[in-house]
């Protein structure tokens, strides 16, 4: 499946400050140093080492023992003309993480490099720059989904890679799964790695996969478009799993170590993806594709068995 590229990831930082910084509770302040993560609905990119919070639009990383807020993005609100504007000029992802610094400057760049542009300019599109709407307020990024018109087939390529998963909050792992040194928690879709230091045994997360609802349509159609083989109407597990990849482009689905590929997409299908229904009913791809959890054994592929697809408007994207 063709899309564009995700935004960066970034690497955790040695060093934010040196000498003595004294906390701050003022938001609008990038510095602030806690004993424990403060946020309410964050996402988690490069394995955790880097937290967004989505309801303060700031940016957390450890500094020593401490948990540093080093960025904050502050909020800009455009109307329904402007976000179409934006919308024909800016055709893909790329276009649009390039122009958002010129057309809104008053989003400021992070010094830091903990923080990549491309990745703090595609959150703003979801949170930082808002379109005043005759129902509710929304980021770009989901003004821009929902304007997509039809048909699916030329249109989800550019739109998939506006998508951002949901992720869980404060997981106390209850109900962990293991694979061999991988423990995985289906409450918030975590691939962790036992590593031993010496005396000591440290679980490493190593991807946190988060979670994206399709309306039906939608769901239907990106299946048969990039999973499904148009000859035999099967699931490859190279076609899927790249499909996965794009849907999922903040962590890396193929690196996460010790664990086949068919394994890992026969989890991402269960915990990670979801169809929405007429009847509203949330079900997972699996369980409405009737994808059983070893059919992504080696040289095997799944039998979709609904894929009465009418190609029209574009499903609302649930992010």
């Amino acid at each position: 499946m063709a899309t564009s590229a995700s935004p960066d990831s970034a690497p955790a930082v040695d060093a934010l400050v040196e000498g003595k910084v004294l906390p701050s509770p003022d938001p609008e302040q990038p510095l602030l140093f806690c004993e424990k993560l403060q946020v309410k609905r964050p996402i988690f990119f490069n394995g955790g080492a880097l937290i967004y919070d989505v309801e303060t639009q700031s940016y957390w990383t450890t500094h020593g023992q401490h948990w540093v807020r080093f960025h904050v993005v502050a909020k800009v609100t455009i109307s329904k003309d402007d976000a179409r504007s934006f919308m024909e000029k800016c055709k893909n992802i790329e276009e649009a993480l390039t122009y958002a610094p010129k057309r809104f400057p008053s989003i400021k760049p992070c010094v830091h490099p903990a923080l990549k542009p491309t990745l703090l300019y595609f959150n703003a599109l979801h949170d930082s720059i808002i379109v005043k709407r005759n129902e509710a307020d929304s980021g770009l990024a989901p003004f821009y989904m929902d304007k997509i018109r039809p048909p699916l087939i030329k249109t989800l390529p550019a739109a998939i890679p506006f998508l951002r998963p949901e992720f869980t909050p404060s997981c106390s792992h209850i109900e962990l799964q293991t694979y061999g040194p991988v423990l995985y928690c289906p409450s918030c879709t975590s691939f962790r790695v036992q590593e031993k230091h010496g005396d000591t045994v440290v679980n490493k997360t190593v991807a946190v996969v988060g979670r994206i609802t399709f309306f039906k349509p939608t769901a239907e159609t990106i299946a048969k478009l990039y999973c499904a083989d148009p000859k035999t109407g099967k699931f490859g597990l190279e076609a899927t799993m790249n499909t996965c990849e794009a849907i999922f482009h903040l962590c890396s689905l193929k690196s996460i170590p010790h664990m086949p590929p068919g394994l890992v997409l026969s989890i991402v299908l269960r915990d990670s993806l979801f169809v929405r229904k007429f009847d509203n009913k949330v079900v997972s791809w699996a369980e409405y594709f009737k994808v059983r959890e070893d059919s992504f054994g080696a040289g095997e592929a799944i039998a979709l068995v609904r894929l009465a697809v009418a190609l029209g408007t574009l499903g609302a994207v649930s992010v």
